[in-house]
C-alpha cells in the first residue's frame, strides 16, 4: 500500500473516531462560563445601547408631475423615436438637484443650523434644536470671530451662567450672515469659568454678543457646548445625510430620507429644503414666461413706436390735402394691399424668429431661455417640439450642473442628446427658412401685381395707399403682439409647480440606530460563542493527547484501559491504597489482560511496559500492574529492564546494589539479584542495577534469555519496566519475549506526533502488537464534565474509568472550577 493510501485511510479513520457526544460534553462542561460571558454580553449590549446617541430617520414624499401635461406625451414619443428622451435620466436629474450644493446652500442659508448647540450629560453629548433653555444672539452690525473649538456654558441660578471659550490669534472676524471679511483677530481671548448674567451684552474683541434665555425652562447646573457650522460643512454634512430614491419602481414618487439625533430639526430641513425646491422650480418656469414677455415687449415696443409715426404721419396727409375718403377702386387696392402687406410682414417677423433661434443655438447657457416659434406665428408642430425639448433639455443640463460635473454620466449622456438635437433643429430651421423665403417670394409678386393696380390710381390716392397700408400692417402687428402679451402674462400667473408633496416630513418613533433588540441579541451570541471558541481553538491547536478519541484517531493500535490520576506522594497505590479509585482501575485492567492472555495461550504471562519518552507513568503503571497481580495470590515479579535509569527499587525501599546488569554481566546469581517485597508475599523484584557501560548488548545477551526462562518456572506473571521507545532501542528486544506489551499514554503529556510515529511502526514491517494505557486520565480534563465516562472493554472484560466523585472510593478528590477546566489543560 502506498504512502499516500495510508494518508487517507488515516484521514478516513480520524474523521469516523470524531465523537460528537465527547465535543458536546465539552461545552457543557464549561457552561458556568458560558453563562457568565453571556451575561456579560447582555450587559455589554445595555451599555452600548445606552451610551449610543439614537439616531432617527425622518421622510417625506414629492410627487413629481411631467410638465406640459398635455403636450408632453407627443413631444417625449417625438424624441424616443428619434433616440432623445431618457425618462429615468428626467427621475435621475430630479435626485442630483435636490441634492445639489446650489440647492442645499440655499435651504441652509435658511435656517438657523450655523450655530450647533449640545447638551453635555454624563455619558454622552446629545445636540439640542429643539426646546433650548437659551440662544446665542450676535450683534450682525458688528464683525464677529467665534473660532474652531467649541464654547462651553454652564447654566447657574438666577439666571446666570459660567462662559468657557479660546479663540487664537488670527481667527477671521466676519460679518455674522457671513458675507463680508473684515479682518483678523488681533490677540487670543481666553474665558475660563467666568460668570455673566443672561441678556447682558459683551463687548469683546471677538465681537458683541449675549446669551438670553428662552421661552423653555432654564436648566440650572447643566452643562451646554457652542459649536460654530459653516454654511460649506453643513453642506457637506446633509448632502452625506440625506437620500433620495423613488417610492417604487415606475413610480413618478420620489422619497427624501435623512437620519440623525435631532429629529425635529430634520423635519426642519426637509420642510425646508421642499419649499426652496419648489420655489426653484417656479423661478425657472416663470424665467421662461420672462424671457417670452421680454421678447414680445420688445417687438410691441418697436412696433407701436412705427405706429404712433405713421399715425400721425396719415393724420397730416388727410389734413393737408383735405382728403375724406377713397374711391371705391381705391378701396378695393387698398384691402387687397393690406392683406398682403399683413402677409408679407408676418414672414419677415418668421424670419426675424429664425435668425435670433439661429443666434440661441450658437450661444452656450442661453437656450434655456429660447422663444417658442408659435410666438413668431410658426405652426410646425415639429419645430416647436424640437424647440421645446431642446429648452426643456438645457434646463436640465443647468439643474444637472449644480450638482455634478462635466464629466458626470448623466452631463455626458445629456450632452450627446443636445448634440444630436441641436443638429436636428438646425435641419429643421434651415428646412423652415428656406419655406418660408418661398412664401416671401410669392407674397411679393403678389404685391408687384397689386402695385401695377395701384398706378392707375391718382396721385393723392396713391400716397395716402401708402401711408395707410403702414399703418393697417403696425396696427394689425400690434394688436397680434398685445394678445400675445396677455396671453403671456395670463400663462405666467397660472404657472403651477411640477411637484407637490404627498407625505409632509415624519419622523419614526423608533430609532433606526441603536438598535435595541440586535445590540442585546449580537453581544449575548458574542458572550455565548467566545468560551465554545476559546476552547475549540485550544482543542485544534493542541499537541498533546487528552481523550480516548485523540488516541483511537492517531493510532490503530487498541485501547485497553484508562488509569486515574494518583493524588498520593508515593507510587505504591495499589498496595497503600486498595480501596482507591486508581486501584480499582488497575483491577479492570488486570481483568482485560486476563482475558488478552487467555486468547493468546497458556502458562506464565510476560508483560512489557514501555511508553515514548519518559514522565508518562511507564515505572508507574509497571509497579502498580505488578502488585495488582500480586494482590490476587499469583507470583509476580516485576523486573527493572530500564538500565540506563534505574528507578523502581526506591519506592519499595530496595537497593540497587545487585541486579539484573550484575546477572547480565555473569557477577550474580539469579537467587542473589531477586529481592522480596515486604509490603506483599507474592511479589519480587529484579531492580536495574548499577548502570552498565553497554546497556544494549547485555539486553541482547543469552544470558536475558536464560534468566526469563528460568523465571518461568516459578513465577505466574512477569512484568518488564522497559526503556521509553522514543528515546533508545532497548525495549525493541525485549518485546519479541514479551506476550503483552503495554503502550502507556498520559494525559496532557504524551504528543500527538508520538502515538503517530507508533503507527509507523506498524507500518515499517514491524508485527509487534500494542496495547495502549491511558494513564492519569482526569474527566475534567478532558472537558467530560460529572459524572461521564466511557464503558470500554473491546470484548475484554468489564470495563473502567469509573472516575472520581461516587463517594465510594478512600481518595475520593474534590472537582475543579470552570475556570481551570476552560484555561488549565
Amino acid at each position: 500500500m502506498s504512502d499516500s493510501q495510508n494518508a487517507q485511510q488515516d484521514s478516513a479513520s480520524r474523521y469516523e473516531n470524531f465523537d460528537l457526544k465527547e465535543l458536546l460534553f465539552k461545552v457543557i462542561n464549561i457552561w458556568p462560563a458560558i453563562a457568565i460571558f453571556t451575561i456579560t454580553g447582555l450587559a455589554m449590549g445595555y451599555l452600548v445601547n445606552r451610551w449610543s446617541t439614537p439616531v432617527y430617520s425622518t421622510s417625506t414624499v414629492l410627487m413629481i408631475m411631467d410638465e406640459d401635461n398635455s403636450s408632453s406625451s407627443g413631444v417625449e414619443g417625438l424624441m424616443t423615436a428619434i433616440g432623445y428622451y431618457n425618462p429615468r435620466l428626467k427621475w435621475e436629474n430630479e435626485v442630483l438637484v435636490l441634492k445639489s450644493r446650489s440647492l442645499l446652500t440655499r435651504t441652509l442659508n435658511k435656517l438657523d443650523f450655523d450655530i450647533e448647540y449640545s447638551g453635555e450629560g454624563v455619558v454622552k453629548t446629545s445636540i439640542i434644536y429643539k426646546n433650548r433653555s437659551f440662544q446665542l444672539e450676535v450683534d450682525s452690525s458688528q464683525a464677529f470671530a467665534f473660532g474652531s473649538s467649541p464654547w462651553s456654558i454652564k447654566l447657574l441660578p438666577d439666571y446666570r451662567y459660567m462662559l468657557s471659550l479660546n479663540i487664537s490669534k488670527g481667527t477671521k472676524m466676519v460679518k455674522w450672515d457671513g458675507t463680508e471679511t473684515t479682518g483678523l483677530l488681533e490677540e487670543a481671548v481666553e474665558i475660563k469659568e467666568q460668570e455673566f448674567e443672561a441678556g447682558e451684552w459683551l463687548d469683546m474683541p471677538i465681537g458683541r454678543f449675549r446669551i438670553i434665555p428662552t421661552q423653555y425652562k432654564w436648566a440650572e447646573g447643566e452643562s451646554f457646548s457652542l459649536a460654530l457650522k459653516s454654511v460649506e460643512s453643513l453642506v457637506e454634512q446633509f448632502k452625506r445625510k440625506l437620500n433620495v430614491e423613488p417610492v417604487s419602481e415606475g413610480s413618478s414618487g420620489i422619497q427624501l430620507t435623512i437620519s440623525g439625533e435631532e429629529s425635529y430639526q430634520n423635519e426642519v430641513f426637509l420642510h425646508q429644503l421642499v419649499k426652496e425646491y419648489t420655489e426653484a422650480n417656479l423661478e425657472r418656469k416663470r424665467s421662461q414666461s420672462d424671457a417670452t414677455i421680454e421678447f414680445i415687449q420688445y417687438q410691441l415696443d418697436r412696433i407701436q413706436d412705427s405706429l404712433s409715426a405713421v399715425e400721425g404721419e396719415r393724420e397730416t396727409f388727410r389734413t393737408d390735402r383735405q382728403l375724406i375718403d377713397l374711391s371705391a377702386q381705391g378701396q378695393l387696392v387698398a384691402e387687397r394691399l393690406h392683406e398682403i402687406e399683413s402677409d408679407l410682414a408676418s414672414a419677415n417677423s418668421k424670419l426675424d424668429y429664425l435668425e435670433y433661434l439661429s443666434e440661441m443655438l450658437g450661444k452656450d447657457g442661453e437656450a434655456d431661455a429660447m422663444v417658442s416659434p408659435s410666438i413668431a406665428g410658426f405652426q410646425e408642430p415639429v419645430l416647436i417640439r424640437l424647440v421645446d425639448e431642446y429648452q426643456q433639455l438645457s434646463l436640465q443640463r443647468i439643474q444637472l450642473m449644480q450638482g455634478a460635473t462635466e464629466s458626470h454620466p448623466s452631463v455626458v449622456s445629456l450632452d450627446r442628446t443636445l448634440s444630436r438635437l441641436r443638429q436636428s433643429l438646425i435641419e429643421n430651421l434651415r428646412s423652415a427658412e428656406r419655406a418660408v423665403q418661398i412664401e416671401k417670394s410669392n407674397i411679393e409678386e403678389r404685391k408687384f401685381e397689386a402695385s401695377a393696380e395701384l398706378s392707375a390710381l391718382p396721385a393723392i390716392e396713391r400716397d395716402y395707399l401708402a401711408i395707410e397700408r403702414k399703418y393697417l400692417v403696425n396696427n394689425d402687428l400690434s394688436t397680434f403682439l398685445m394678445q400675445r402679451l396677455a396671453e403671456a402674462s395670463i400663462a405666467k400667473a397660472s404657472i403651477q409647480p411640477d411637484q407637490y408633496v404627498i407625505d409632509p416630513p415624519f419622523t419614526q418613533k423608533a430609532p433606526i440606530s441603536p438598535n435595541y433588540l440586535r445590540n442585546y441579541a449580537l453581544y449575548a451570541l458574542l458572550g455565548f460563542i467566545l468560551p465554545i471558541a476559546f476552547m475549540l481553538i485550544k482543542e485544534f491547536f493542541r499537541t498533546k493527547v487528552y481523550t480516548e478519541n485523540d488516541v483511537k484517531s492517531l493510532t490503530s493500535f487498541n485501547l485497553i484501559g484508562q488509569l486515574g490520576h494518583n493524588s498520593k506522594n508515593s507510587n505504591l497505590v495499589v498496595l497503600e491504597s486498595p480501596k482507591s479509585g486508581v486501584a480499582e482501575s488497575f483491577r479492570a485492567l488486570r481483568a482485560n489482560l486476563r482475558f488478552i492472555h487467555s486468547e493468546t495461550g497458556e502458562g506464565p504471562v510476560v508483560i512489557s511496559t514501555t511508553s515514548s519518552i519518559s514522565g508518562e507513568g511507564k515505572t508507574f503503571v509497571s509497579i502498580n500492574l505488578a502488585s495488582i497481580f500480586a494482590l490476587s495470590n499469583k507470583k509476580t515479579i516485576l523486573i527493572g529492564i530500564d538500565l540506563r535509569k534505574p528507578r523502581i527499587f526506591n519506592d519499595f525501599g530496595l537497593s540497587n546494589d545487585v541486579g539484573l546488569s550484575n546477572y547480565l554481566s555473569n557477577d550474580a546469581s539469579i537467587d542473589e539479584v531477586i529481592q522480596h517485597v515486604a509490603q506483599n508475599q507474592y511479589l519480587d523484584i529484579i531492580s536495574a542495577g548499577p548502570v552498565p557501560p553497554n546497556p544494549s548488548e547485555l539486553i541482547m545477551s543469552g544470558r536475558f534469555q536464560n534468566l526469563l526462562e528460568e523465571l518461568k518456572q516459578h513465577y505466574d506473571y512477569i512484568v518488564f519496566d522497559t526503556p521509553p521507545i522514543g528515546i533508545v532501542a532497548d525495549a525493541f528486544e525485549i518485546f519479541k519475549y514479551s506476550d503483552v506489551n503495554l503502550y502507556i499514554v498520559r494525559q496532557g503529556v504524551t504528543a500527538k506526533g508520538h502515538l503517530m510515529n507508533l503507527d509507523s511502526i506498524k507500518k515499517s514491517g514491524d508485527d509487534t502488537e500494542f496495547y495502549l494505557i491511558l494513564n492519569d486520565f482526569d474527566q475534567r480534563k478532558a472537558g467530560y464534565g460529572y459524572g461521564y465516562g466511557y464503558g470500554y472493554g473491546y470484548g475484554y472484560g468489564y470495563g473502567y474509568g469509573y472516575g472520581y466523585g461516587y463517594g465510594y472510593y478512600g481518595d475520593d478528590t474534590s472537582n475543579k472550577g470552570w475556570f481551570s477546566r476552560l484555561f488549565n489543560r
